[in-house]
């Protein structure tokens, strides 16, 4: 009895930790680009999952990126178009050399 109710616990966990994962990334082929877009301008800043184990971070503002990086345009599959721009990514910065 004892074991049974260590591996219930174990997978009850498990279960728990895959849901939370699930809800941490959302999918932005499972939302119209509306949406998507509206969740990305909301949050400021957000991993995204956009199919499979792709994903990424994207940010609505350059606040969002650290100092020495510059935004990059993203676009992402959404449910109602292939390509819908949902804010940007935070990409290193091209600084001239100073020496």
């Amino acid at each position: 009895m004892r074991q049974f109710l260590k591996a219930l616990c174990v997978f009850l966990g498990f279960t728990a930790i895959m849901a939370l994962n699930a809800n941490a990334r959302p999918e932005t082929r499972k939302m119209s680009c509306e949406k998507t877009q509206r969740l990305v301008k909301n949050k400021g800043a957000i991993v995204l999952s956009t199919g499979g184990a792709a994903f990424d971070r994207y940010v609505s503002q350059h606040r969002y990126c650290q100092f020495d990086e510059m935004l990059k345009s993203a676009y992402v599959p959404t449910q109602d178009k292939k390509k819908c721009f949902i804010g940007y990514t935070c990409a290193p910065a091209d600084l001239p050399d100073r020496f």
